[in-house]
């Protein structure tokens, strides 16, 4: 801190230093005067006395000239001589000092608008009172676990659990679907973050049954006015009355769900009386997080979770588990710390290949400035006070390209928030922080002070800077290719990554849903609890409903299914399949269920491989009957028909389910993810409470499928005017979601390696160019003596032919190397795919030798006489 301090003092001195010159001139002057008087007083004749008073004078002179240097003064007279010498010189060169400053700009701009990312997902602090003593279990836990665990594990400060849970707002208009989330244990004391107004609740309230809820600060201004006093009105959820204690802060997420923005949070055992129960242990449906005691760590609360964790087991044997920490950050960022990774890497590349452009555009500079430097250095320039006159230029370039870079980082992230995947965490705090723009300063800085010694060194060799010679040129000449050739592998390498991007996301789109997404209509809504909280009114509703949406007008098909097919919603059930080998209790298979209604293949365009389709028959009064996918036979059936075989439930009851049909995998949880084994059953068959949850699924005959969005809305609120309706989109856009991320991978990638291939080809150009124009001579006395223009023509091609090889030679080695880092990004594509390869070195290859044949064209058409008369 002192060295800063003795810094800006010295600044603060030479801003005043004219001001501060004349005031001490005055008070010497002054002093001489009084002096002298003085002087002549005691009877010294005039002369003597002015000449006394001078040399005291004198010595006051040297020690101001040594408080001058004291502060600093003479350093920072020459660094402003030299930056008012690179401002000039800059400017009279404008056309270099444009192409330099566009050059870096591009780089440090998109470098910028990644780290500005990298920044706010996986540096950044979390925005909760000492975030690293919060950890994350792993994998998802059921409510009575987490009960458990806060009650037995010591280690523990304080341990909660969230699980997003939609509540219906009613008594305002028209329902509406409300984002929310069931809190359970004390997830807001271990977050440590005070409410805007009221209170938040506890493990008190929860098990109190207490009927409140927290609003989120969106919420209170949206529906409650900003209504300062707005504790204790009354919200209709869902059908039940809630007491609002609470007012959350403008920002405030639960950390597990960065990437949707809930409104209210409600207590666990209000807001889902079953997922305390003890039959609810095997549900794991809910996020848990933990705040460790002071002074214990990680390590020590793993040892005792070990130990509660075999404990329960004992307990719950059918249930055994083990439970495992991870710092909460990990947990949150885990899924998008490798892309974004790799964006930096990416665009890390991309700057280089700016800096390298940037080096040889000085190293260009040196050729035109030789003669400048060599005549200061006869009139007494040493070399260090040459190079940092050089550095002074080059650091003025690179910050004006770090300023312009810093605009485009601007632009940059506009174009990032309209393209952003859905699950990127914190992307709604992405800015241009201190941070960002301290980066974006380093990185200016050190890209003028690292690549401005370039063309510094090539001006002298031991001391003495060399004169023109062919030795001098062709050395640079040499660095300048190497330069090159450092850019064109590392433009191949980004190209390859984002063609084997490319290449992914097209093999995804010839993957096999296992139903025709083409004009199908979806949109989802639960039955509240309060008022379906039976089977037989579930029932009720979805019989009700059915006959509503099959008696629409214009329609093809029509279905009820409890999960939708790429909406990421599933449910998991432990089940005995008849005939497999017996497993302990807790071991069985995990299979995935869903309910559908008995036209629910046919809406979405599934046709029944093997057996038969649900039919009107399947009621409750009927033997229980489902379905099976593909991947069901496969696994438990291979090389035999499943049909006729049984499944149950491993636990909870219920009769044997006879399988009597098998459809293809259809992909729930995203496009690139093989579905499991699976089985459907007609909802017409009394078995589970999630019927609560249902997505309605319509195919038109023809036309617009949304146009049907009005009256399907009709049917439901002639069934029930209460019920919201929500997500109402078509399974296309659906699509388009579930391949955000990867696509948001592929165009990003993508252009970086647009602006990397473009940048590379420039300096591509820009040697060659300078090459024709040094050899323009030798040209031209070659055409004297009889060269042909073929003969020219490979003269010149040959140099930038040898350099293009290097460069893709080195590049595609670098490439087999790094793009093993995209494996977890790829679907269906080796990250050595030879196709891949071979089209982005051939497509590489095809325009560099353009870029090299316009200049060399330009040689074969040299006058000798004008030729000769070069230089």
């Amino acid at each position: 801190m002192s060295s800063f301090g003795s810094f800006f003092r010295r600044l603060w001195f030479f801003s005043r230093r004219e001001q501060l010159s004349r005031e001490l001139h005055e008070e010497m002057a002054q002093h001489i005067e009084e002096r002298a008087a003085s002087n002549m007083a005691a009877g010294m004749p005039a002369a003597e006395a002015r000449a006394a008073a001078m040399r005291g004078f004198g010595n006051s002179l040297l020690a101001v000239e040594h408080s001058r240097d004291h502060w600093g003064f003479a350093w920072l007279e020459t660094l402003w001589q030299d930056f008012r010498f690179a401002v000039r010189m800059l400017r009279k060169n404008g056309g270099f000092t444009a192409a330099a400053v566009v050059t870096l700009a591009l780089g440090i701009g998109a470098n910028t608008a990644i780290f500005s990312v990298v920044n706010a997902v996986l540096l950044r602090p979390f925005p909760y009172p000492h975030p690293d003593r919060l950890m994350a279990l792993r994998g998802n836990q059921s409510f009575p676990d987490v009960i458990d665990l806060s009650e037995q594990v010591k280690s523990f400060a304080a341990v909660g659990a969230v699980a997003s849970f939609p509540f219906d707002l009613v008594g305002e208009g028209e329902p509406q679907r409300i984002d929310s989330e069931i809190v359970g244990g004390d997830m807001f004391a271990l977050l440590g973050v005070e409410p805007l107004l009221g209170r938040t609740f506890s493990e008190a309230d929860d098990r109190a049954l207490a009927h409140v809820v927290v609003v989120s600060y969106d919420f209170w201004r949206r529906h409650l006015n900003s209504d300062p006093v707005a504790i204790g009105r009354q919200l209709m959820l869902s059908g039940g009355g809630y007491s609002v204690i609470g007012v959350m802060p403008a920002q405030f997420r639960t950390p597990f769900f960065q990437f949707t923005k809930a409104d209210l949070w409600i207590p666990m055992r209000v807001g889902y009386p079953d997922a305390a129960t003890e039959g609810a242990r095997g549900a794991h449906f809910m996020l848990a997080a933990a705040r460790l005691k002071d002074g214990v760590s990680p390590g020590q609360a793993q040892a005792e979770l070990d130990v509660v964790g075999k404990h329960l087991g004992e307990l719950h044997p059918v249930e055994a588990r083990t439970f495992n920490i991870l710092p909460l950050r990990d947990r949150v960022v885990g899924s998008v710390r490798t892309p974004l990774l790799i964006l930096l890497g990416a665009v890390g590349l991309v700057l280089l290949i700016a800096c390298s452009n940037f080096a040889t555009l000085l190293l260009a500079r040196t050729v035109v400035r030789e003669q400048e430097m060599q005549v200061r250095n006869a009139l007494g320039a040493s070399r260090s006070r040459l190079l940092r006159q050089l550095l002074t230029e080059s650091a003025t370039i690179a910050l004006l390209g770090g300023i312009m870079g810093v605009l485009l980082a601007r632009l940059t992230l506009t174009l990032l928030l309209q393209l952003k995947p859905a699950k990127l965490p914190s992307f709604y705090t992405l800015s241009l922080d201190r941070n960002t723009l301290a980066f974006a300063i380093l990185v200016s800085l050190m890209t003028g002070l690292v690549f401005g010694t370039v063309p510094g060194l090539q001006f002298w060799s031991k001391g003495e800077i060399k004169p023109s010679g062919s030795r001098v040129i062709a050395g640079r000449s040499v660095l300048r290719r190497v330069l090159v050739a450092v850019e064109i592998s590392l433009a191949l390498v980004l190209m390859i990554g984002a063609g084997l991007l490319i290449r992914s996301l097209w093999r995804l789109q010839t993957v096999t849903l296992g139903f025709n997404p083409n004009g199908l209509l979806t949109m989802q809504l639960s039955l509240p609890a309060s008022r379906y909280g039976a089977i037989d009114v579930q029932e009720q509703f979805l019989q009700r409903l059915d006959r509503n949406l099959q008696s629409m007008p214009g329609i093809h098909a029509a279905g009820l299914v409890t999960e939708l097919p790429l909406s990421g919603n599933r449910m998991m059930h432990n089940m005995i399949v008849e005939g497999q080998p017996a497993v302990a209790p807790g071991q069985e298979p995990e299979i995935y269920t869903h309910e559908v209604s008995p036209a629910f293949f046919r809406a979405i365009g599934t046709r029944v491989l093997l057996g038969r389709d649900f039919r009107e028959s399947d009621t409750a009064a009927a033997p229980w009957v489902g379905i099976v996918n593909e991947a069901f036979a496969r696994r438990f059936f291979p090389g035999r028909s499943p049909i006729g075989a049984r499944a149950r439930w491993a636990r909870g009851g219920g009769e044997w389910i006879t399988v009597v049909g098998v459809v293809p995998d259809i992909r729930y949880e995203a496009m690139d993810e093989p579905q499991d084994a699976t089985i459907y059953t007609p909802n017409t068959q009394k078995q589970q409470i999630w019927k609560r949850f249902t997505a309605i699924v319509v195919r038109p005959r023809s036309g617009d499928p949304m146009a049907l969005a009005a009256s399907v809305r009709q049917q439901v609120w002639d069934v029930d005017a209460q019920l919201p309706i929500t997500h109402v989109e078509t399974m296309s856009q659906l699509m388009q979601v579930s391949q955000d991320e990867r696509r948001f991978n592929t165009i990003l990638l993508s252009m970086f390696a647009g602006l990397a291939f473009l940048l590379a080809v420039v300096g591509i150009y820009g040697i060659v160019a300078h090459l024709v124009s040094q050899r323009t001579r030798e040209v031209g006395i070659r055409v004297a003596l009889g060269a042909r223009r073929g003969d020219i023509l490979w003269l010149m091609l040959r140099q930038g032919v040898v350099l293009i090889g290097s460069g893709l030679l080195a590049g595609a080695v670098g490439a087999m190397l790094l793009t093993r880092l995209l494996n977890t990004l790829l679907y269906d594509v080796r990250s050595t795919d030879p196709p891949t390869f071979a089209l982005v070195i051939a497509a590489l290859a095809g325009v560099a030798l353009v870029a090299i044949y316009i200049p060399a064209r330009r040689a074969m058409r040299v006058d000798p006489m004008v030729a000769l008369r070069y230089e």
